[in-house]
């Protein structure tokens, strides 16, 4: 009995961390721009989680997930919608998955659209904030 109270604590923090949908330390960049991140094992357990992440969104990593699956040697997929940009990274047996909120616009993304330096940006920032290296 002893020995099991002393996880308790730590499993009830787990869960709650992992079910909260924005947790109290919101993660925030140095421009202020709020991201979210999603760190998994090919077993859908959750390793690392942080910011908000809303239904639609993770509708969206279960379809990216099944397309790391099938497709064995894909190891990032960039999608964009018209709340954000998902960037999706898969190395071995770990898939980690980052969000970022961007503005819509007409036509072609312009040189400054989170589109195109999102990898980038979310290479640097896991690393930095949470020690998790994509490479």
């Amino acid at each position: 009995h002893q020995t099991c109270t002393g996880f308790l604590t730590k499993l009830e923090k787990l869960i709650h961390c992992c079910l909260e949908l924005c947790p109290s330390g919101n993660v925030q960049t140095e421009s202020s721009d709020p991201y979210s991140y999603l760190c998994m094992n090919p077993l859908w357990d959750t390793i690392k989680k942080g910011g908000p992440w809303n239904a639609f969104e993770l509708g969206a990593l279960t379809h990216l997930h099944r397309d790391f699956i099938n497709i064995k040697s894909l190891t990032e997929i960039l999608l964009r919608d018209d709340d954000g940009v998902i960037y999706a990274h898969n190395c071995g047996k770990t898939e980690v998955y980052y969000h970022q909120s961007a503005a819509s616009n007409a036509g072609l993304p312009t040189p400054v659209d989170p589109m195109s330096i999102i990898a980038l940006k979310a290479k640097r920032r896991l690393e930095r904030d949470h020690a998790i290296i994509l490479h």
